[in-house]
């Protein structure tokens, strides 16, 4: 099977992260395939046939702009990429492009999220016709230390809090504990409704208020515990969970995806102190070298003084025209909807959501 052959290489590949394992792709594609064409691009070694290379991409038609070619995964994943084995990451850029110039069927390559470390920058270097780039998402990004070295690089206004909303959750007698494998259906049932609770009274992103939001959580969340590349956290009191967070963990790698509070919490403690002391925690006992808050550049994520590692975008295309023309579709709607009212990047945001 493929799913065995993919769970191969993403084990023998360095650059890696948790979303670019089959679990977290899979299950992406279960429940946003539906209109798309699937496009996954295997690179083998010659004698032997072992998988090499891994490029998970998808087309999708877009009026006016004909074919694109996207990474499986867009929209909600963090971090995409291509899959190299360690030690043939020339071949498979190499080999990789001139499969893409010669697959056809595609007229604009849109690929999102990309890490500095991105093996897919390899392709976009290659690529000898029009292309473009542009930063995308900032991601705050903490080296791995322990809780009083983190808080002793922090502001003393954050670390008072800090040590006041932890006192507190211990005097109230709140319990921590990584949840079970084999519950991971009612541990996304309330990760999600709390990540709901969490967001009464404010704008929640579209995507995460949609009814797909909490099935599709449900089967990446199975997934990825299942397969140790990630756990739930959750934070109960009187018999209740009053907080829960969803983190990723691979190698050197460690993620805090998605988080929920009950509004007694909100109220009652910092939450983001929590949250971060016990992702350390984790990050500690599985060996990661850095903690990531994933996209955004909300002020709780600033307060731990991280640094801000920008994702990017990057375009090429079969034909420089269509190429240009989306390019500058994608730049001028850029520019507008960060300079415009509220109410427009709301239907922006509810049009992407859509998507």
């Amino acid at each position: 099977m493929l799913a065995d052959e993919w769970q191969d290489l993403y084990h023998n590949c360095a650059a890696a992260t948790p979303f670019q394992s089959w679990e977290w792709l899979y299950s992406w594609w279960e429940h946003h395939g539906a209109g798309r064409a699937l496009r996954l691009v295997t690179l083998r070694e010659r004698e032997g046939g072992t998988l090499v290379g891994l490029m998970p991409l998808m087309i999708e038609r877009r009026p006016g702009f004909g074919r694109l070619l996207l990474f499986l995964g867009t929209g909600i994943t963090d971090h995409l990429d291509i899959l190299a084995r360690s030690g043939w990451e020339n071949e498979v850029a190499l080999t990789g492009t001139w499969v893409l110039w010669e697959m056809g069927a595609w007229d604009v390559a849109d690929l999102q999220e990309l890490r500095p470390e991105a093996l897919a920058w390899d392709l976009f270097e290659r690529w000898t016709g029009y292309k473009a780039q542009a930063e995308q998402s900032s991601c705050p990004v903490v080296p791995v230390m322990s809780w009083d070295d983190m808080l002793g690089s922090v502001s003393k206004s954050t670390r008072k809090m800090a040590r006041r909303t932890l006192r507190r959750m211990e005097e109230d007698g709140v319990q921590f504990k990584i949840v079970n494998p084999d519950d991971t259906a009612r541990t996304a049932r309330v990760l999600v409704a709390l990540h709901w609770e969490s967001w009464q009274g404010r704008e929640i992103d579209p995507i995460h208020g949609s009814q797909w939001f909490e099935p599709q959580m449900t089967s990446i969340i199975r997934r990825i515990v299942a397969s140790d590349y990630g756990g739930v956290s959750e934070f109960w009191k009187d018999g209740e969970v009053i907080m829960s967070s969803f983190w990723l963990s691979y190698g050197d790698f460690f993620g805090a995806y998605l988080v929920g509070a009950s509004q007694e919490a909100l109220r009652r403690y910092q939450v983001s102190s929590i949250f971060q002391r016990y992702d350390l925690e984790i990050c500690l006992s599985r060996h990661n070298r850095t903690l990531s808050m994933l996209r955004g550049e909300e002020p709780y994520k600033l307060r731990w003084n991280p640094e801000i590692v920008a994702n990017s975008r990057v375009f090429f295309g079969l034909r420089p025209f269509s190429t240009r023309l989306y390019v500058a579709y994608r730049t001028a709607r850029s520019i507008y909807t960060s300079s415009a009212p509220s109410w427009i990047k709301d239907t922006v945001k509810r049009l992407r959501a859509d998507d």
